[in-house]
């Protein structure tokens, strides 16, 4: 007897890295359903308002995230490999966005300790670039 195929859903941000994940997959903790959910995707969908120049200098109060996979051109190979894009919101929905593993260990690693969110009072996170050996920037949040 043969089990029917599931959907996969995702418990991790890294999860959307795998390809069982679908590309229409994604991991929230956006407030609402129907109509307002939908706003609040379409506006974590589009620019950031914040950069991340800013997110190094200035405390940012995460209440939101939103993360969805993506797929970009390998600027070294020139193919095309899955990302996650993770999108950090306010209170008040203000966005900033990053693609980055660095912010999706450093998004499971605080909801494993912090739990799912929505968080009240806002989490005050920071990003932290460094580079690595391979003269990479390696971004990460870090929490005050």
């Amino acid at each position: 007897m043969s089990k029917e195929p599931t959907e996969f859903t995702p418990k991790h941000l890294s999860d959307l890295l795998r390809d069982e994940c679908s590309m229409a997959g994604y991991l929230t903790n956006l407030p609402g359903s129907g109509r307002e959910l939908l706003s609040h995707i379409t506006r974590a969908m589009g620019p950031a308002d914040v950069s991340a120049e800013q997110m190094q200098t200035e405390i940012f109060p995460m209440t939101y995230f939103y993360a969805h996979p993506c797929e970009m051109e390998n600027d070294r190979t020139g193919d095309t490999v899955r990302q996650v894009r993770v999108v950090l919101m306010t209170e008040e929905f203000k966005t900033a966005s990053f693609i980055s593993l660095g912010v999706v260990g450093s998004m499971d690693l605080l909801r494993q300790h912090l739990g799912h969110g929505p968080w009240v009072p806002p989490l005050k996170v920071q990003l932290e670039i460094k580079k690595s050996a391979a003269k990479r920037n390696v971004y990460r949040l870090i929490t005050h």
